[in-house]
């Protein structure tokens, strides 16, 4: 029995592309039962508008203009043309689209934030190119791919007792079939040899195997077990196999490359239940109405709230406010030295906190600008995301330099460092929502919620932060007050110096619950016990390299999303670089049977991914 898989972030689909009609299984988050559907590939054009229409719908519109349908969506990639020289690209993104759009309404809607596609034995890079751009093109995220045997296989190892070792897996098909030879270990397949039944008769069946093993260098003792996907029951199949290998032959459903395909999107959870057909849905003709819309994913996860727009407003005020509290304070406070001009070094750091509030204040309003309209089209929302971050870094500079030319020119701090400390702090923030900005136009529409949710820029730790270099530049520069009490001037500056300790820990540990208990607990005590004059710059220098950690930790998020391939091939530099204590299992592969890749960001306690 395989296990349901866990999924936490939107809805994960395998889909089996090898037969006439295409297998989907689908699940989302808090899914017991996965579903899973059998849809046409066949695609219908409208004769006089030109609409292109899939799945159920189209089938059911042949029956209007039977020559306007093409039925068979497969067999048209494997010839690499249709009968009327129509787009490939624009068929299989609409393809794509309406069987994905059918198991997101069979499965209760959400955005789809994962796609493996099972491909033919013999589709190559051209084809997978082909269908990454009609994924882009239908809205879907970047897909992954797997072969028949690896999915299949993958389906068996989710199962309580995945086995280690060389399977022989066997597919059926119409007019024959395919044995293939592949290798497991520690959860992960490799494919080793692979060849093809000329019909679906038993005769050959023995010679073939045999001719299999050889070409794998193996022996039916090394083989663990047999696999056998047999939509239309062969007779006497499985007995031929269970005679020629003497190992148990393990009968899966016509569904299991869909299942694993599944499967190897996600880790498996801890419950048994196996996925069930649902009846299919029919597609509205709407657009509205599609699973995909950019209204659909976008709306619910990414509109501006009031509550967010009004903290982005409070801590532009904040910024204000620390800005205007440096200035008293250094217009307040004489220089220790007697120079003239009334300058500190609180007044330093206080330009630097200032510019650094600004320049994050400047990207939660690019973030908002991006995402105040779910209802643009993937190309308009991917413009609009770049050009806002790139104004909010060239503003924040502007700002910057502005803020920094103003205290020294009619401040009168024009022999002071304040320039370099209103400038340098922020520079780093800048360059990396330029990169932000301009890797966003590269995500998936699809994958906008998910990037949208981990990329937003919080306002809490800027709040605390700026609430507190007010309180420590009221203590530090300014004097008290005769209507302030003592204790109270001295409090303030205490719990102005552990807020912003507290700050700084909030922008470190966003996600990590423990760790931000800690740093708080730390920073914030440590902060309160230590601050000066002197160890203000500390604080702001401090502040500032939070900020520019956390920013860089926004950029890898974008750049991992925009550029699954990237991900996928540092994920497979570490796995090198940083070899696990478990042993691994060596397996030989023959000319034209490459290994799958595996699928990236596979979590190492999910499901054996394919490669």
């Amino acid at each position: 029995m395989s296990p349901t898989p866990t999924i936490v972030d939107g809805l994960h689909l395998g889909v089996d592309l090898t037969t006439p009609d295409w297998i989907v299984a689908a699940a989302g988050p808090g899914t017991t039962t996965p579903i899973v559907l059998r849809l046409p590939s066949g695609v219908y054009t409208d004769p006089t508008t030109g609409t292109l229409t899939a799945a159920t719908a189209a089938a059911q519109l042949a029956a209007t203009t039977p020559t306007a349908y093409l039925p068979d969506l497969t067999s048209l990639l494997s010839a690499g043309a249709t009968p009327d020289g129509q787009d490939l690209v624009a068929l299989a993104a609409a393809a794509l689209g309406g069987v994905c759009t059918e198991a997101t309404h069979a499965a209760g809607g959400g955005p789809v934030t994962a796609l493996m596609l099972v491909l033919p034995a013999g589709w190559g890079p051209q084809r997978r190119d082909l269908l990454r751009r009609a994924a882009r093109r239908a809205d879907l995220p970047t897909p992954r791919f797997a072969t028949p045997a690896a999915a299949i296989t993958t389906a068996h190892q989710a199962g309580a007792a995945p086995v280690d070792g060389y399977l022989l897996v066997a597919e059926t098909t119409p007019t024959g079939g395919t044995l293939t030879v592949v290798a497991t270990s520690n959860r992960e397949v490799d494919l080793v040899a692979t060849t093809t039944l000329a019909d679906r008769g038993t005769d050959q069946v023995s010679a073939t195997v045999d001719t299999l093993l050889t070409t794998a260098d193996l022996t039916t003792s090394d083989l663990v077990g047999v696999l056998l996907v047999d939509p239309v029951p062969t007779p006497g199949l499985a007995e031929a196999l269970a005679a020629t290998t003497g190992r148990t032959v393990t009968p899966l459903a016509a569904s299991a490359a869909a299942w694993g395909a599944l499967h190897a999107t996600t880790s498996p959870g801890h419950g048994t239940a196996e996925p069930t057909a649902a009846a299919p849905a029919t597609t509205s003709t709407d657009p509205a109405d599609r699973g995909l819309s950019l209204r659909d994913q976008v709306t619910a996860v990414v509109r501006p709230q009031l509550g967010y727009a009004t903290a982005v407003m409070l801590a532009g005020l904040g910024a204000f406010g620390v800005l205007t509290m440096t200035i008293i304070g250094a217009d307040a406070y004489p220089d220790p030295t007697g120079r003239p001009g009334n300058v500190v070094p609180a007044g330093y750091s206080g330009f630097a906190t200032t510019t650094v509030i600004l320049m994050l204040v400047l990207v939660a309003v690019a973030y908002l600008a991006a995402t105040a309209t779910p209802t643009l089209p993937r190309a308009e929302a991917a413009k609009r995301l770049a050009h806002a971050y790139l104004a909010a870094a060239g503003i924040g500079l502007v700002t910057a330099g502005l803020v920094g030319l103003f205290a020294t020119t009619v401040l009168g701090l024009g022999d002071t460092p304040v320039l370099r400390w209103s400038l340098q702090p922020p520079l780093p923030i800048a360059l990396l929502a330029v990169v932000t900005g301009l890797a966003a136009t590269r995500i998936p529409t699809a994958t906008l919620p998910i990037w949208l949710r981990r990329t937003r820029p919080p306002m809490t730790p800027v709040l605390v932060t700026a609430v507190g270099t007010m309180l420590v530049t009221f203590h530090l520069t300014i004097p008290r007050p005769l209507s302030v009490p003592a204790n109270v001037y001295s409090t303030a500056g205490a719990v102005g110096a552990a807020a912003i300790g507290v700050g700084i820990a909030l922008t470190l540990t966003a996600g990590h619950r423990f760790l931000r208990l800690a740093l708080i607990a730390v920073l914030g005590i440590g902060a309160a016990l230590v601050y000066t004059l002197n160890t203000m710059g500390v604080f702001a220098i401090g502040y500032a390299i939070a900020v520019a950690l956390a920013t860089t930790r926004t950029t890898a998020t974008t750049l991992a999303l925009a550029f699954p391939e990237l991900r996928d091939l540092l994920s497979r530099l570490l796995r090198r670089l940083l070899p696990t204590d478990q042993p691994t299992q060596a397996s030989t592969h023959t000319a034209g049977a490459p290994p799958v890749s595996s699928p990236p960001g596979t979590p190492p306690a999910g499901p054996p991914p394919t490669r």
